[in-house]
Order: structure tokens, then C-alpha cells, then sequence
């Protein structure tokens, strides 16, 4: 009898455990001018590329959809200062879930309740706003565009 339940309680911490995937690859990195011209452009919907800027809610803190992917701008400055680059699509969590089974959460935004934003990155490193490489497929929509399934990675 120990060892049948010994053996059941090996296979759910076995099965419980989170697990943590390989790297995200980044995509073509593309510069202020390049981003600047996306607009005239749009033959690159649905290329995966990289660039560099502060993440920001900026005006949209209080839209902000826990459980789903909204869309957060990206400066060339931080606090939403210099060059609005492009918006993210990025999923939010609360944060207050312990997470037992299934993949860790990474490439998401950390959302509390004092409005507080932490950033977890494609390394799972759990961070404040900083200057990241974002990398994501390109999606031109409506006369606009955005990046979609969007991997934030800790500058080299």
C-alpha cells in the first residue's frame, strides 16, 4: 500500500511540474527608419521581426483586459517619450495565481492591482519596464499595423 501510494504521489510531482521551452528566435531586426516606413509597406505583413524600445501603456491603463492580449505601445524613449515605434499585442496576467501544472508563463505582462507592470520575458525573468528587443510577426489591419505573438527578450 506505501508503495502504490509513494509511486502515485511520484507521478503527480512528476506530471505537476511546470515546464520551461527553448528560446524564442528572433526575427529581422529593423531600425527607426525601417519602422518609420512601415507604413508605405505593407508587403511585409506577416514577417517576423525585431526591434528595440520601452514598452508603455501610455494612455490605455485603464482598458487594460486581464486573461486576454492587448495592445501596448512601444517608444523610442521610455515613459512613453520619443518615438511612438509600434503596438504590441501582448497577454496580461494578474500575477496572484500560483501556477502548478504546464508551461511557465513567459512573453507576458504582469498586471497587479496597484496598477503596478511587471514584464516576463522570453527568458523568464520577471522585470520592470525597461528597454527590451521585441520581436513579433508583423500584421497590417485597418490602415495600421502591429506586432502579434510577441517575445520580449532582455537586451545583450
Amino acid at each position: 500500500m506505501k508503495k502504490m501510494l509513494l509511486l502515485a504521489l511520484s507521478v503527480l510531482f512528476l506530471v505537476g511540474c511546470t515546464t520551461k521551452g527553448d528560446p524564442t528566435p528572433e526575427g529581422e531586426f529593423f531600425t527607426l527608419e525601417q519602422i518609420e516606413g512601415l507604413p508605405a509597406d505593407n508587403s511585409l505583413d506577416g514577417k517576423i521581426i525585431t526591434l528595440e524600445g520601452y514598452p508603455g501603456l501610455c494612455k490605455s491603463m485603464n482598458l487594460i483586459k486581464i486573461k486576454k492580449r492587448n495592445k501596448i505601445s512601444i517608444h523610442s524613449e521610455a515613459n512613453c517619450q520619443g518615438t511612438q515605434l509600434i503596438m504590441a499585442n501582448l497577454f496580461f496576467i494578474d500575477g496572484k495565481g500560483t501556477l502548478i501544472f504546464g508551461d511557465e508563463p513567459r512573453n507576458q505582462v504582469i498586471f497587479a492591482d496597484d496598477k503596478s507592470i511587471t514584464y516576463i520575458t522570453d527568458d523568464y525573468q520577471k522585470l520592470p519596464s525597461d528597454k527590451f528587443r521585441f520581436t513579433g510577426k508583423l500584421v497590417f489591419e485597418e490602415g495600421g499595423y502591429y506586432l502579434n505573438d510577441v517575445s520580449i527578450h532582455v537586451l545583450k
